[in-house]
């Protein structure tokens, strides 16, 4: 059996630097560093990241986080799984072409500083040691993330990815199409997708992909919903030790 690993929530914390390039995707007032965002943008964005599926609703989603205005000892709004929805379908510009202007915004940020660009980024830890101690004979990942920002962190945290099948977001590319794209290309081996967003996996399930154990990470951009939701999906939930298990003794 191999593992498919998505990227952002399971193998690198990236919320910090997306919280950034998601401000300057929006803003005419660009912010290069994370003390320069507004304390309430960061909060909420923090707080409800993980709505965010495609890269391209980051902007929607980091508008409505500029937008809520900031009380003294008020709580944080809430964001119901239904209203960011709304918040998305009332951008009107094509999701190809607001994920464009996301990566765009992160490559700004990269070429302005690129060793802050990486230090805004942490593994999951123990899972990024043991891939590096234990690389799969196929390492695959499917993510939305673009491909150059993905190889540039695995290279910063010494990662081998020479055996690396990489399916990203370029383009605007689904993680449907690209997973269904990596079980093709496994041909007959059964697959275990690790994934921390539970719209993903149940978009993936009424995909119905054959030959692939759909999992919840129960790390990562998980909502304070998500793992019930997982169970009445009929979700596995897998936790770090045992996908590090699992690399250690292959089945």
């Amino acid at each position: 059996m191999q593992i498919v690993f998505d990227f952002d929530g399971v193998l690198i914390n990236s919320v910090r630097e997306v919280a950034i390039s998601a401000w300057n995707a929006v803003s005419s007032e660009k912010r290069f560093h994370l003390e320069d965002l507004p304390e309430h943008y960061l909060k909420l964005f923090l707080r409800h990241r993980h709505h965010v599926q495609p890269a391209g609703d980051f902007l929607p989603f980091a508008s409505w986080c500029k937008s809520q205005s900031a009380s003294e000892g008020a709580a944080l709004p809430d964001l119901t799984p239904q209203e960011f929805a709304e918040v998305v379908a009332g951008d009107s510009r094509p999701r190809h072409a607001r994920t464009r202007l996301f990566f765009a915004s992160r490559r700004e940020l990269m070429a302005h500083d690129l060793g802050y660009w990486l230090s805004l980024h942490m593994p999951y830890q123990p899972l990024w040691n043991t891939l590096r101690e234990h690389p799969p004979a196929r390492f695959v990942i499917v993510t939305n993330k673009n491909r150059s920002a993905v190889l540039e962190l695995c290279s910063h945290f010494s990662l081998d990815t020479s055996s690396l099948e990489l399916f990203s977001g370029d383009d605007g590319a689904s993680k449907t199409a690209n997973l269904a794209a990596a079980l093709q290309n496994a041909s007959q081996m059964s697959s275990l997708f690790l994934d921390d967003s539970i719209n993903n996996l149940k978009e993936l399930a009424d995909a119905k992909l054959p030959n692939v154990e759909l999992c919840l990470a129960d790390w990562g951009y998980v909502g304070p919903e998500d793992i019930s939701r997982a169970g009445s999906l009929g979700l596995a939930v897998r936790n770090q030790d045992e996908i590090c298990k699992l690399l250690r003794h292959p089945e």
